[in-house]
Parts: C-alpha cells; sequence; structure tokens
C-alpha cells in the first residue's frame, strides 16, 4: 500500500502526495487536496485506492523533508 501524506504550501493550498520509493519526495496526486476527498473518488468510481493514486500521480513532486 503506498504511504500518503497531506500536506499545505505555505500559502495554505492543500495537496495529497505519495512517498516515494527514496524516501525523500512526494509524488503529488493530481485532482485531490485531501485523503478524505480520494477516498471519496475511490468510493464513487468503485476504484481500489491503490489503482486510483497510481492513476492520480504526476509528475510534480516534493521535498518530503522539507514538509515533515
Amino acid at each position: 500500500m503506498a504511504r500518503l501524506v497531506q500536506f499545505q504550501d505555505p500559502s495554505g493550498r492543500r495537496y495529497v502526495g505519495r512517498v516515494n520509493r527514496d524516501g525523500d519526495s512526494l509524488a503529488i496526486l493530481r485532482g485531490v487536496n485531501s485523503i478524505y476527498a480520494l477516498a471519496r473518488e475511490a468510493a464513487r468510481t468503485g476504484k481500489g485506492l491503490e489503482s486510483l493514486v497510481q492513476e492520480l500521480t504526476g509528475m510534480e513532486n516534493a521535498d518530503y523533508n522539507r514538509i515533515v
């Protein structure tokens, strides 16, 4: 199962990120701004969380160490 992190940038915008294999960065998920919204989307579409996370993983990354 993917490790997920919900976080805010300095302006207050919320994101959900999947911890990358290196453990130092997050791949930001497109189209969701909370883990709750991700779960609701999975329920709405009938998709499993893992497959939805893979589908929504974008190319944008964030530095995990700067967030925690």
